[in-house]
């Protein structure tokens, strides 16, 4: 008897000790002998290699649904972010009175490398819980989204590329004119708030981007008619009311950032080479 009920006491300590090993791990609060379970962040990418300017789709828990009145009691906020890229999305906060959950969201990096991102969960300004999923950007087209040979008719087709970590954002705009296609590139403010401070910075995000894009550096030119020489040389189209700033030339496009006067305003404008 004694051998059997020492059997039965082995058989009840493996048992408890495997059910412990499942659970969900606990923050124990010994001030006011309270627990809260926390709740794994469980971060998705829809696809893990996308081009640059694709729309790349990300999610918290993407199998789970009405998880948001559980998150109240173990997150104050939960925050998305990606490597060597500043900002930040809030996808969780609460307040006394209100609430927002963003389960699915979509973003568009600019720039080609292998990004790592990730959600972090907040508690009393701590990070308790943190979930991380990497993509591949690719930069694969002839000229950002676009391949020249693609972009047909004289009918215009404007697009707006969703930055969830910036303040500004990047639209382009195909065309056909004379027979040859073309892409226009446009920043917006999203804040809108100082237009000449933004115009000033427009010309170096554009600037920087191209140079940083095609590890090249604008044409020199001696003088400001030397440019707008070559430049009504190399483009078959010029947008009315612009003139030249800086010219690039890269395998497979030309590239000017001009001055739109009317809108007073900067623009990338590219043709093929």
């Amino acid at each position: 008897m004694r051998n059997l009920l020492s059997i039965l006491f082995i058989l009840l300590l493996v048992s408890s000790c495997s059910d412990t090993s499942n659970t969900i791990p606990e923050i124990t609060d010994e001030g006011d002998h309270t627990i809260e379970k926390v709740i794994p962040l469980d971060l998705e990418i829809e696809e893990t290699q996308k081009n640059i300017f694709d729309y790349t789709v990300f999610s918290l828990f993407p199998d789970q649904y009405g998880v948001m009145s559980s998150l109240f009691d173990v997150y104050d906020s939960i925050t998305w972010k990606a490597s060597n890229v500043d900002g930040s999305l809030k996808i969780f906060q609460h307040t006394t009175g209100s609430a927002n959950f963003i389960r699915q969201w979509s973003h568009t990096f600019t720039s080609p490398g292998n990004y790592k991102t990730y959600v972090l969960g907040y508690k009393n300004n701590e990070v308790i819980y943190s979930d991380t999923a990497e993509v591949e950007i690719t930069n694969t087209k002839d000229f950002l989204c676009y391949n020249w040979k693609d972009i047909k008719g004289s009918i215009g087709h404007g697009v707006s590329y969703v930055d969830v970590l910036n303040d500004y954002e990047f639209s382009t705009f195909e065309d056909m004119h004379l027979g040859m296609t073309s892409v226009t590139v446009f920043l917006i403010d999203k804040k809108k708030n100082n237009k000449p401070a933004f115009l000033k910075k427009s010309k170096k995000i554009f600037t920087d981007y191209i140079n940083s894009l095609y590890s090249t550096q604008p044409i020199h030119y001696e003088t400001e008619n030397d440019l707008l020489e070559k430049y009504n040389d190399l483009f078959i189209y010029k947008p009315k009311s612009t003139y030249p700033i800086c010219i690039w030339i890269t395998p497979k496009s030309k590239i000017a950032l001009i001055k739109e006067e009317i809108h007073n305003e900067y623009q990338l404008y590219a043709e093929p080479n």
